[in-house]
């Protein structure tokens, strides 16, 4: 990252605009304030494919000490700064011809497997969309070892595949119905009290409402070591770095439910091409019995429906960590992730063996597992 140019800042955000799968993770206004803020020892690199001044492929990596996933140092898109910042793994690839940029890529991974380490954790790859899945055929069809080790269906909104008038068309009848009792006592609130009743705008503020916001939130409490942005040692600049460069491309939202004069509920999401997604959200603790991150979210689904060449909004939140959230969104982005042993063959028998250890040890678990 630290030699990318002017010009290939160029390169990199024509091909982020045009890729065939959108990442907004790994458009340049993200990723180089990443670096600048978060990178850590070798920092992030980017392995790219570039016909003359045309990139055609982008994949950013680090390099990490051996783990579970490798037991040599290796290159993973998963390293410490990536894992705690990017939502999505899929590399950015050209659309004019996808099978040729995976292709090169791959071929790049190989010509390059000894300073890599021999193998490559590819993390949180998109399953249906079509850069994962072309990478994912290239993969195999150069017959390289590939251990499969992570399967997620994360909350999504597929604006293509319905009809959206408002966010009651998203969820059930009966989960519609608790939302607008919730709604309802709202307003009756806000009513006795001569006020107007709880809407969501998107806000022209400057980011560091949001961040403002969220440090008079449980994110904020030092007492809990809360995650706050403004707490962290160059988070507060990170966010408003990122925020800012994007939504000068029209790719950035901060979105406001209020109960005047309270806020309830403030969320940051970031776009790219036609796909919105999650990114960062706080609610007021005093409105916690009133569910205001539940309103919030979905009467953002019910906002993007909305808003012209928008597809596909992707919530980028984990399903295991957030089921109950998950359930409110009708659609699924399907992720995977995998370690790729880049050769030669030592290294792939290697991972043949590690992945059918696991599951010989998946089975065994299952065997000895109490059956009622």
């Amino acid at each position: 990252m630290s030699t990318v140019t002017d010009a290939d800042l160029r390169a990199w955000r024509d091909l982020s605009a045009r890729a065939v799968e959108p990442n907004v993770f790994y458009d340049p206004e993200f990723l180089v304030p990443t670096q600048r803020y978060f990178g850590t020892g070798e920092g992030i690199h980017l392995l790219v494919v570039e016909d003359r001044d045309r990139w055609l492929a982008v994949l950013p990596l680090e390099l990490v000490p051996g783990d579970s996933r490798w037991p040599l140092r290796h290159a993973s898109n998963a390293g410490p700064a990536l894992q705690e910042y990017t939502s999505l793994g899929t590399p950015l690839l050209d659309d004019g011809d996808a099978p040729r940029a995976a292709r090169e890529l791959v071929d790049a991974l190989r010509d390059n497997r000894a300073l890599l380490g021999h193998a490559i954790v590819l993390h949180l790859l998109s399953v249906d969309g079509p850069a994962g899945r072309i990478l994912s055929d290239e993969i195999h069809r150069q017959r390289l070892a590939v251990h499969v080790w992570g399967n997620d269906a994360r909350a999504a909104v597929d604006y293509t595949q319905r009809e959206i008038s408002g966010w009651s068309d998203l969820v059930s009848a009966n989960r519609a119905r608790k939302v607008r009792k919730e709604l309802r006592q709202l307003e009756k609130e806000a009513a006795d009290s001569g006020l107007a009743a709880p809407e969501l705008a998107q806000s022209d503020a400057a980011v560091g409402d949001y961040l403002a916001f969220e440090m008079r939130t449980w994110k904020g409490d030092p007492l809990r070591d809360g995650p706050a942005f403004a707490r962290r040692d160059g988070g507060a600049e990170w966010v408003t770095s990122v925020f800012d460069g994007l939504r000068a491309k029209n790719g950035a939202y901060l979105l406001t439910l209020s109960a005047a004069p309270d806020t309830l509920h403030m969320a940051l999401y970031l776009r790219s091409g036609s796909t919105v997604f999650g990114w960062y959200d706080a609610y007021a603790p005093d409105a916690a019995r009133r569910s205001p991150g539940t309103l919030g979210r979905l009467l953002a689904a019910g906002h993007f429906a909305g808003v012209e060449g928008i597809r596909t909004l992707d919530m980028c939140m984990d399903p295991s960590r957030f089921p109950d959230q998950t359930s409110h969104y009708p659609d699924r982005v399907r992720i995977t992730s995998l370690t790729v042993a880049l050769g030669p063959w030592p290294f792939s028998r290697a991972l043949d063996a590690r992945r059918l250890l696991g599951h010989l040890r998946h089975r065994l678990d299952h065997i000895r597992a109490p059956h009622d």
